[in-house]
């Protein structure tokens, strides 16, 4: 090891001690597992190839202008340390910004020589008014685009490792009012800025679709619409914490590319055929202690997108959430679904087609009979109960998604209600169609089979 150690930590416990300077490729002594490891991924065991686990760390880095700034911050501590290098990896960047909170209950630590830790960046703890969370989500905003005029840099940096195309800051929910996380507390809530000229209305059509999939019996983020810095903005509670005696403490969550080990950039079917469905079917499967109850929950969460028209389902849009350790590993289950949205509504030049093909099917109007009992096939899952199952949901889902558009007038914020409800009368026109169109296919296809 060198005299810069990054510490990984799972749940607070030291579970990987790796030298940065090692590389992508490096030497087998440049990563040290400690037991611990054994709960960070339900995809693979430890020890692993440093290049895979490379992978895995990158999932936990930010992404756009953000990265650019984390890459720098990387380097001044580099240099400040006495290190003439620049970071080169996820491995260099996770080392110098020790202070940014990583999803789920991962976190990482700089060491030096000695075992010395990092301190953590001092930050005020005063209650957030509207206008100073305006202030994170511009500057968030101009991070990554790097772009326009500069935004007035906030006093209290908002502390948070979120990747994703959509610029994103975390806050935490204390005693009425929010703040910044900073030091060992961890964030509550995302808010991820959801405000393009050519997407009217997205941020509404998200809120919506999660809430009419968690009225469907599909578990997903509690998300409303808030307008912050005069933007539209997503409001998540995170579904990766929970408060124990009074305090907020994080469970282990990771993106199904992550625990699979894939480069970030690997997240669409275009861009990698393999893992497909099956194969997150088989990690989940292989991870859960109800595999019946996995079966239902994989089934209702695909077949509540395809409904909704959410095409952008692809391998860091949906994961798995711990739920404990067993002598086998670590047990999970599907996380809470999170950046659904549906894309009735949106301009004719959006891709129509699903990032990863379900069933068979690419996109949502091919989604039918067939593409439900396929999905179940290669699953290994029986094609009957997956067809009830799929019933169930085009039965339940566009009254969900009707309930959830009254609700939206009073629980979402948005910048435009006119834009708003151009979306949502799209979306539920779709899911409606959609709907009836699978029913119908479903029930012939269940004829078909009767004696």
């Amino acid at each position: 090891m060198s005299d810069a150690t990054l510490v990984v930590k799972v749940g607070g416990v030291v579970a990987v001690r790796l030298d940065p300077a090692g590389g992508r490729f490096a030497a087998p002594d440049a990563i040290e597992w400690l037991d611990a490891a054994n709960a960070l991924s339900c995809g693979w065991r430890p020890p692993i190839a440093i290049d895979r686990f490379t992978n895995w760390l990158e999932h936990l880095l930010p992404e756009n202008g953000q990265l650019l700034h984390a890459r720098q911050r990387a380097d001044d501590a580099l240099r400040k340390h006495g290190f003439r290098r620049e970071a080169s990896g996820p491995a260099d960047i996770l080392w110098g910004n020790f202070d940014r909170e990583c999803p789920g209950a991962a976190s990482v630590t700089a060491e030096l020589a000695g075992s010395e830790l990092l301190g953590d960046t001092p930050a005020s703890d005063a209650p957030l008014a509207s206008g100073d969370i305006g202030k994170l989500v511009r500057w968030a905003a101009y991070e990554v685009a790097n772009s326009g005029p500069r935004p007035e840099r906030p006093e209290m940096p908002s502390r948070t490792s979120l990747s994703g195309m959509r610029p994103k800051i975390g806050l935490r929910r204390d005693t009425g009012s929010w703040r910044v996380a900073h030091g060992g507390q961890l964030s509550t809530h995302i808010v991820k800025l959801e405000d393009t000229p050519d997407l009217p209305g997205e941020a509404v059509a998200e809120a919506v679709s999660l809430r009419a999939l968690g009225y469907a019996g599909v578990a997903a983020a509690a998300t409303v619409v808030r307008v912050w810095g005069g933007r539209s903005c997503v409001l998540s509670r995170r579904s990766d914490r929970e408060t124990k005696e009074g305090v907020v403490v994080a469970r282990h969550q990771e993106e199904w590319g992550q625990a699979a080990c894939l480069g970030t950039h690997e997240k669409f079917a275009h861009q990698r055929e393999d893992p497909g469905w099956p194969g997150f079917h088989a990690m989940l499967a292989a991870s859960s202690a109800s595999p019946d109850a996995a079966d239902a929950a994989f089934i209702r969460a695909l077949v509540g997108c395809a409904l909704l028209a959410h095409t952008d389902l692809h391998r860091q849009n949906i994961g798995f959430l711990h739920a404990g350790m067993t002598a086998g590993g670590p047990q999970c289950e599907i996380a809470p679904m999170y950046d659904v949205s549906c894309a009735d509504g949106r301009p004719a030049d959006y891709a129509g087609t699903f990032a990863i093909p379900i069933g068979g099917a690419t996109t949502p109007m091919r989604f039918n009979a067939a593409a439900v009992e396929g999905l179940a096939r290669a699953c290994g899952i029986a094609s009957e109960r997956a067809r009830d199952l799929a019933m169930d949901m085009a039965r339940q889902l566009p009254d969900a998604v009707e309930q959830a558009k009254r609700n939206s007038a009073h629980m979402d914020e948005p910048r435009s209600r006119a834009e708003a409800n151009m979306r949502l009368e799209a979306m539920a026109q779709g899911v409606e169609s959609r709907s009836l169109r699978l029913r119908h296919e479903l029930d012939m296809s269940g004829a078909r089979r009767s004696p």
